[in-house]
């Protein structure tokens, strides 16, 4: 993950360079939080507590805000037995 993060915040310095702004989108995030909950919550809560790292991920993000993240789309999938 430190290396996703340095990739992220050199894309982010590139992009201030460039005077560009950047959309994030995080699609299905729920599927990972799903997935760990399920069958590796010791795990779930290591990675998103003070010192986690999806965390730090997101706080990274946040900082991105800042300078030259101009918008972060979050979605999930939404599926229903429901008939429309």
């Amino acid at each position: 993950m430190k290396i996703a993060i340095k990739v992220l915040l050199f894309f982010f310095l590139f992009s201030k360079i460039n005077k560009e702004k950047i959309y994030v989108i995080i699609d299905e995030y729920d599927h990972f939080a799903n997935e760990l909950l399920g069958f590796h919550p010791e795990h779930f809560r290591n990675l998103v507590s003070k010192n986690g790292k999806v965390r730090k991920w997101y706080e990274v993000l946040k900082e991105g805000t800042e300078t030259v993240v101009d918008r972060i789309f979050i979605a999930e999938y939404v599926w229903s037995r429901t008939k429309r």
